[in-house]
């Protein structure tokens, strides 16, 4: 094989391993979020809007698989997008916004961007999120 043939071969593996990496990092976020009940993980929000605007793509029968083997999701039906969309708004609406911004200030330069964080924001990001599969 030459090195021409063998960068190409490597270039498609690199593409289907970062979908991976992407795919996986959005479905372990939104478990973990949805299964703070008190504690606030602003990094973890933070998180959410990065995915949200670079990676929105949710592989959702993936997600209900992991969410069954951790006892977060135990319905007979499927995980279906409203259901899905259901317990991230409850998580958003759980969360204390002041103490994720609080969590997260010490890493932000521009502080005026935690002023946008509001539950109606994270419903956004939350909006923008499209679920597959």
């Amino acid at each position: 094989m030459q090195l021409g043939q063998m960068l190409n071969v490597m270039a498609r593996y690199s593409e289907k391993i970062t979908k991976i990496i992407k795919d996986t990092g959005i479905r372990g976020l939104i478990r973990r979020i949805n299964n703070w009940k008190n504690r606030v993980k602003g990094r973890d929000w933070y998180d959410l809007v990065w995915y949200a605007a670079n990676h929105p793509h949710l592989n959702l029968a993936h997600l209900e698989q992991r969410m069954r083997q951790t006892g977060q999701w135990s319905g007979e039906k499927s995980l279906s997008l409203v259901a899905f969309t259901d317990l991230l708004f409850e998580a958003i609406d759980r969360l204390d916004v002041n103490q994720a911004r609080k969590d997260v200030a010490p890493v932000f330069k521009d502080q005026q961007m935690l002023a946008l964080w509001s539950h109606d924001f994270f419903q956004d990001v939350a909006s923008r999120i499209q679920a597959e599969g």
